[in-house]
């Protein structure tokens, strides 16, 4: 009796590996230098187009809000009067 041949061309027995890497493909270049260029010009032109809506928000905002109340500085308490410390012994007194 003969043997019965293989399917695949008479090649032989091949073994099929357990572990495949599937897709083995050279990576392309990619340019870098120029989507980073792209990026950071993107990211400046939003950046300034903010800037310039927060600014006239603010304009728009301040007038309508109140000043900070100020300290009192020292030519406020330079108006007041100086008590009369007599005036205020005999009132003490007559207590």
């Amino acid at each position: 009796m003969g043997k019965s041949k293989q399917k695949g061309g008479g090649k032989g027995k091949t073994e099929s590996a357990v572990f495949k890497v599937a897709g083995i493909r050279k990576p392309k270049v990619k340019s870098v230098n120029t989507n980073l260029k792209k990026l950071n010009f993107k990211n400046k032109r939003k950046t300034e187009e903010s800037n310039k809506v927060f600014k006239s928000v603010q304009e728009t905002v301040a007038p309508n809000t109140k000043p900070a109340k100020e300290k009192p500085t020292s030519e406020s308490s330079a108006r007041k009067p100086v008590p009369d410390m007599e005036k205020a012994t005999q009132q003490f007194a007559q207590l």
